[in-house]
């Protein structure tokens, strides 16, 4: 069975379930197969519905949860988007067809290699990958419209948060405990609302070390 029907059975079994999914949403992931944005070893296990071990600590998350994340945050066609990690690149590219610009940071030079020839090899040409360590901030490419941290994290930092565009939005997943919650955080003007979405099991990232967090 070729990728695209592969990516097309993905799609119909776990992207077009998932409650209040967008037309748009469904069209971008059918735009991109995921198996481009995989290791080698890792292709014939490309369309599984888990996370996708990539190193010791590092995974691609599972395709229902990207889509969760994307639909939620409803990248906009004139819209700036930062991606934190950027892994191999996957989630960057099915924004690339929602939003105008993607910024995806990555420091791994493998992911980074894989993200790079995956977006070659789908045409995709405004989608921008920098090499840096994920826990600095982007201030020279910011400020973002919407800002998407793919992993589970125990805080958020204000660096993120200070660049957002006034009205700008934020996904996150906040690891509490055995409790993983998926958090929206919305910038206006000088103050930040939160809106808690859903809870889920997600890997962690563990590129931020500080103990103190941003709290509502």
């Amino acid at each position: 069975m070729d990728q695209t029907t592969l990516n097309n059975n993905m799609i119909d079994g776990q992207i077009r379930p998932i409650n209040g999914i967008s037309k748009e949403v469904i069209s971008a992931f059918s735009s991109v197969n995921r198996s481009d944005f995989v290791p080698e070893d890792l292709i014939l296990r490309s369309y599984t519905e888990k996370n996708l071990k990539l190193s010791s600590d590092r995974y691609l998350l599972r395709p229902n949860l990207i889509g969760e994340i994307i639909n939620h945050v409803s990248p906009q066609s004139n819209e700036s988007i930062l991606v934190l990690p950027a892994s191999t690149g996957y989630s960057s590219a099915i924004i690339s067809n929602l939003a105008e610009t993607v910024i995806a940071v990555e420091e791994d030079d493998n992911f980074i290699s894989i993200a790079e020839k995956g977006m070659n090899k789908s045409g995709i040409n405004n989608v921008v990958v920098i090499k840096k360590k994920i826990n600095e901030n982007c201030l020279d490419q910011g400020p973002f419209n919407a800002i998407i941290i793919e992993g589970a994290i125990d805080y958020l930092p204000d660096q993120f948060l200070n660049q957002l565009e006034n009205h700008g939005r934020l996904f996150a997943l906040i690891k509490k405990e055995d409790v993983t919650n998926a958090m929206l955080y919305i910038k206006n003007q000088n103050s930040i609302n939160s809106r808690f979405l859903f809870s889920c099991d997600a890997p962690k990232l563990n590129f931020f070390k500080k103990k103190n967090s941003f709290s509502f």
